[in-house]
This record gives structure tokens, sequence and C-alpha cells, in this order.
């Protein structure tokens, strides 16, 4: 006990220098009063936005303990390291995400070494500030390490060693300091939850801690000042008079026997200097509910940032069969809505593939739904929802009775038509609808897809739509195919696309410009395999090809400015790995970048996309070889390039991840879709996940 009361005071030492609210921060610029400039702007922000109100603050109760709510971790020991900043940090985190009601496991830690060997701004074992809280606003926060916590001795521990360990995807939203008065402290706390606490430690509260009884208020008297200390305040009690903290001395240590104490709200015989701070939770991961059996196949998001996600659920009124579900979440990851839609056909197979939104937030679904008793009879299936998930239509689509036709590809013009194409009876299907459902044009093209192909339409900003599947040449093997269609339905022209060894090409992906220019990637066969991208003009040239060997490409992307982003397939040594070329508007190589995990990992690139200033992201599946355990890998590029973070994300150490979609926001929040599994075996329960980095950061 004396070991650690002294070991500590290294870290009084220095939160006294940068965090007392009397106190200028070194984090802080003066404002006009003479107080911090932030302090100024988010206490403001903070009153506003909870508007203290006389009925808002009568409906505070008179005591009140978030550990009732099974929101707190349990106290941690910080050893002779002065680190109390960072387990007070790190407690208001672990709070948040316990919080925030995702599934997250009661049980899980943190890692305070993060804070120690990373934040640059604080100083490690000798002290830090309540402005740690800010170092989660451009990072993800760590697991709790294998080692657990090396500098609990009081050594130093590298940062460079976090490279390697798992990062989560939630950050700090909003920082707010608190005024100490009070009500506002008490709001902060019942709004928000447990908060980052300081205070100045004289020498009566080590006899407090050690002797104290359990309930008994700590009121400084006496002794002479120690340093500042900081705590989680998880709560209060206007009986006793005073804030409940849980401490980081131990979790069976102080008055309380569990790492807890309480301080009164005023009464001490000296100035305590008080300081309290902050935050909101930005970045997410939902998880759908347990059993759910849920099998994700596309995601889309809004322009309010609210997320939609199709694919099937398994079980319907029989137990057996498959339908089509399509969910809606909030920006907050609240469920907004959830639809089912399972056919005509009783016990049947129902299946979404690809979803997409309007301006107004109408939801468009296209999957497939069986039409007859027979093995291979399903119809082409589309559903507009409304933006509360009201069902506003249905259209099923059949080329003949008995044949298969499944829909693929789905995209929405400016004026809420939707076009939607897919494989029909052998051929590739094009349908156009209005926004009321009334079908405008129906084309058919004879196609031949190879089997690792696909069907995808793009549409331009003037309603033209661009369709990509493939042929089957003579003697070429498998081809891309290109149409595009006029808004009337009429085919301007058709394009195919074979590589120079005469084997077989599959197109995979592709994208439209604002002016009509169409870009195309996938795999081109032959005596060294590789990538081609394509651009093709509104008339239907082909502007440029590019080749890129040892890979094949997956998704393409495109920024404001006609650069071309393409993520592809690549060999690594003797794994696979991502590969992520930028092509300008001319053709261009600006850059190329590869990412391997390493010798015992397979990476497989399956989306990428480009955020509003240029940022580009590219996720995927990643999978140990020895293991076969996978889980979400998603790489972040500026745009010159140069990397800005890895994150790899697997919800349990039991679970796999196989990512289904990747989307972008218009303030710049990506947002990631997968399969969620508890094991290898096809019975075990799938479920969706979901992750939301805020604004693009991560680890």
């Amino acid at each position: 006990m004396r070991q650690r009361f002294v070991s500590a005071t290294a870290c009084f030492l220095m939160v006294i220098l940068f965090t007392a609210s009397s106190v200028l921060s070194i984090d802080y610029p003066m404002g006009d009063n003479g107080k911090p400039q932030d302090y100024e702007l988010t206490i403001k922000r903070f009153r506003d936005e909870l508007s203290q109100s006389e009925a808002y603050i009568k409906a505070l109760p008179s005591s009140f303990d978030w550990r009732t709510k099974g929101w707190v971790t349990a106290a941690k020991d910080q050893g002779s390291c002065g680190s109390c900043w960072a387990f007070a940090a790190v407690g208001v985190l672990e709070s948040r995400i316990l919080m925030s009601k995702y599934a997250i496991p009661k049980v899980f830690n943190l890692s305070e070494q993060q804070q120690i060997s990373c934040n640059d701004v604080m100083h490690g074992c000798s002290g830090g500030s309540m402005s740690a809280l800010k170092f989660w606003e451009n990072k993800g926060p760590s697991k709790e390490i294998s080692r657990g916590y090396p500098s609990k001795d009081g050594s130093e521990y590298p940062c460079s060693n976090f490279d390697r360990v798992n990062t989560l995807v939630w950050h700090t939203r909003d920082y707010y300091t608190v005024d100490t008065n009070i009500t506002d402290m008490k709001t902060s706390i019942y709004q928000d939850g447990p908060a980052y606490f300081r205070f100045d430690v004289y020498s009566d509260f080590q006899d407090f801690w050690r002797a104290g009884k359990q309930g008994q208020v700590y009121l400084q008297s006496s002794g002479i000042i120690r340093g500042g200390h900081a705590v989680l305040i998880i709560g209060w009690d206007d009986t006793r008079q005073a804030w409940l903290c849980r401490n980081s001395w131990g979790s069976t240590q102080g008055p309380n026997g569990d790492g807890t104490f309480w301080i009164g709200y005023a009464g001490h015989a000296h100035d305590l200097n008080f300081g309290m701070a902050s935050m909101r939770l930005g970045g997410w991961a939902r998880l759908s509910s347990a059993n759910s059996n849920e099998y994700p196949k596309d995601m889309a998001v809004d322009r309010k940032g609210n997320v939609f996600l199709t694919g099937q659920y398994h079980g319907g009124a029989s137990g057996h069969e498959y339908g089509m579900s399509t969910f809606s979440y909030d920006p907050d990851g609240n469920l907004r809505w959830k639809r089912r839609y399972d056919g005509p056909l009783a016990n049947s197979d129902d299946y979404g593939t690809a979803i997409a939104v309007d301006g107004s937030g109408n939801v468009y679904v296209a999957g497939g739904s069986k039409g007859s008793l027979q093995d291979l009879d399903y119809d082409f299936t589309t559903i507009k929802y409304d933006a509360n998930g009201n069902r506003k239509w249905v259209r099923r689509y059949t080329a003949s009775s008995g044949s298969r036709d499944s829909a693929e590809a789905i995209a929405v013009d400016s004026s809420g038509n939707v076009y939607v194409t897919g494989e029909s009876d052998g051929a590739t299907a094009t349908i156009k609808y209005d926004t009321d459902g009334k079908r405008k044009w129906l084309r058919r093209w004879r196609t031949r897809v190879h089997e690792d192909g696909c069907r995808r339409i793009a549409v331009d900003a003037v309603g033209n739509a661009y369709v990509l599947a493939g042929v089957k040449g003579a003697e070429s093997g498998y081809d891309f195919a290109l149409a595009k269609y006029d808004p009337n339905g009429n085919r301007k022209w058709i394009k195919h696309y074979n590589g120079p060894a005469n084997q077989d090409d599959i197109a995979k992906a592709l994208a439209v410009d604002g002016s009509g220019n169409l870009y195309v990637t996938g795999l081109a066969k032959g005596t060294a395999s590789g990538f081609v991208t394509l651009k093709y003009d509104s008339a239907g040239n082909l502007k440029w090809h590019r080749w890129s060997n040892g890979a094949h490409g997956e998704s393409i992307a495109l920024d404001s400015s006609g650069n071309a982003y393409v993520a592809g397939l690549a060999m690594c040594n003797s794994s696979y790995c991502y590969l992520t070329v930028k092509f300008d508007a001319d053709g261009n190589r600006q850059w190329a970048k590869r990412h391997h995990s390493g010798p015992t990992r397979d990476d497989y690139p399956l989306a990428i996309g480009v955020d509003g200033t240029g940022n580009i992201y590219v996720t995927g599946n990643s999978r140990d070889r020895q293991s076969n355990s996978s889980g979400i890998l998603t790489v972040k590029y500026a745009a010159n390039g140069e990397r800005a973070w890895i994150s790899r994300y697997r919800w349990s150490k039991d679970s796999d991840e196989a990512p289904c979609g990747l989307a972008i926001d218009e303030t710049g929040h990506v947002y990631i879709a997968a399969q969620n599994s508890a094991g290898q075996s096809p019975d075990q329960s799938r479920q969706h996940l979901i992750l939301k980095y805020h604004n693009g950061t991560a680890p």
C-alpha cells in the first residue's frame, strides 16, 4: 500500500501542472476571458446540447451509480508508474463502449499501455492530463496486449510494439471539459457516462485510503499537498454530499474494498482544484442478434449517414428456407428498422444481392425469389422501401416458366428511377422501373459470364445505363462485355475486351464518372495473369488500358478529378496480398502500393472507396493459414499513396469475419459490412457485422 502511494506521486506532480481547471494547460490556447479556448467552446456546446432547463436539472436523481448498469470496468492497478491519467482515460472509453450496447462482452480490457507508450503529448510514467481522451480522436484503442501492462514497474515500453496489436474501431467523437459546479458535473455524468476526474492530493488522503471505513467520505483536512491525481468519476450521492470515484490502485483496495471511494462535493480545508473531462463515442461495431442466421451481401449509406444492409436469413416458417432481409441503422449504430421478404411460394428461398438508396432516403433491394418448385426456377425480385422501412412496391420478373432469373446489381438515378441487371435464362436482362415501380423498359442481351465473373450496372448523371457482363469467344475464352443504354432503353453500343493471351478475361467491377466515361477492371489470364483497367469515353471509344502483372482487379473507385483507384489481388512472395493502384484521368499510373500481412497470412481485397478529400480505403479478408481464422483487414492511403493506417478487426478470438461491402458517406465516415460466424461449421449461426470508422479515423 505505501509503495503504491509513493509511486503514484509522479503522476500527482504532473497532473497538477497540466490538468487543474484553475491552471492553464499546455494543450489549450488562451481565450479573451483568460480561460483556455477549448474550455470555452466545449462548455458552451455542452450546455447548448443538453439544454440546461430547470425541468432537466430536476430530473437528475439524488444518487446515481453507473455500476448498477454494468457499464463500469473493475479497478486496476497502475503499480509504480505515474499513469493514473491513462487509467482514468481508458476507464472512460471502456464505459462508453459498454454503454453503446453493441453486444460487446461485459468483461474486456483496453490497453492503458497504448496511452503510456504512444501518446506523445503526455509524459508516460511521469504523468499526463485529461486531454489524454483526445488521443483517440485519430486512433483506435488497443486491446490489452499479451504482456499485459509492462510499465507497471515504471519501465518504458516502445510504441512500435503496438503495430502488431489488434485495434478497435471506436474513437473520441466529442471531447469536452466540464465546469466543476455540481449541476454541470452531474449532468455530464448522467448524460454521457463516467468521466475523467482530477483533484489535488494532500497527505491525509493516504490515511483515508488505507484506514477509511466503507462508505466514508473523504474531506481534506490536514497535511501537505502531494500532487494531482486522476480517477474515473462514476456517480454521486446527495445524502453523502459526495462523488463516487474508481481509483487505479487495485481492485480490492481502498475504504470500500473494491477500488472505489467517496470524495466530498465541498467542505475541504483546501481548494482541491477539481477538473473534469468527458467524451462521446465515435465509431462503432454493430453485431446482429445471436442466432439470427444472417448472411449479408451488400450495403449502402444515405446522405444522413444511415446504413442499409441486405442479404439472406435462414429459418422462415418451416425453419428451412431462406428469406430476403433488409436492415437500416442510424449513424450511431442503432437499429432503425428491419424487414423480411418471403416470396409467394411457401417454404422456398429468397435472397437479396444488391442495395441502393436515393437522395430522399428510399431504399431499393434486388435479388432472387423462388418462382416454382423446379430446382433452378428463380425470379428477379426488386423491392422499394421508403426511408422509414415501409414497403412501397415489389416487382418480379421471369423470362419464362422454370427459367433461372436472378438480379445481381442495382442502381438508382437522381429522379428515383431504378435499374436492375442480372442473369436471365442464359442471358443478361436489364430492367428500368420508375419511382412508382412501373416498368419503363426491359432489354435482354445474349451473354455468357464466367463462373468467377459477375454482372454490374452503373448510371450516369443523365440516366444512361452501363452494364458489365461477359461473352464466350470462339477462340479467346471468356471476354469482358460492356453495353450502354440511353434513358429510353436504346442500346447505344456494345464493347468486348479480349486480353493479349486469348484466354479467359473476367470482368469484376465498373464505375462511371460525371462525364459518362466508363472504367472497368478485372482479371486477364495468360502466361502472366494480371489485372487490366480500361477507360471508355461516353461514345464507347477505348481511351486507354493498363496492365498490372501478377494480380487481378476486384474493385474500382473514382474521385471528383477523374483519378481511378483499383484494388486487386497480388502475390507477395508466397502468399496473397493487397495491390492498390492509382491512375490519373489519362491513364498514367500515379502510384502502386502493396500490403502484405506476412508469410503465414493471405489477404484478399474485396472493395475500395475514396472520400471527398481523396483518401482511399481498401477492405477485405485476412486469413491465417495456420489457424484458418479470418478477420477484416482495412488499409487507408492518403491521396499521395502514403499509408495512413491499417486496421485489423475480429469481433472475438473465436469468430471469423468475411466482408461484403464498403461505403463512405458525405462527411467521410467509413462503413464496412461483414458476415460474422462463431465457428467453421456451416451449422454455426451467422450474424451480420457493421463497422463505422468516424471521419475515416483508425489506428
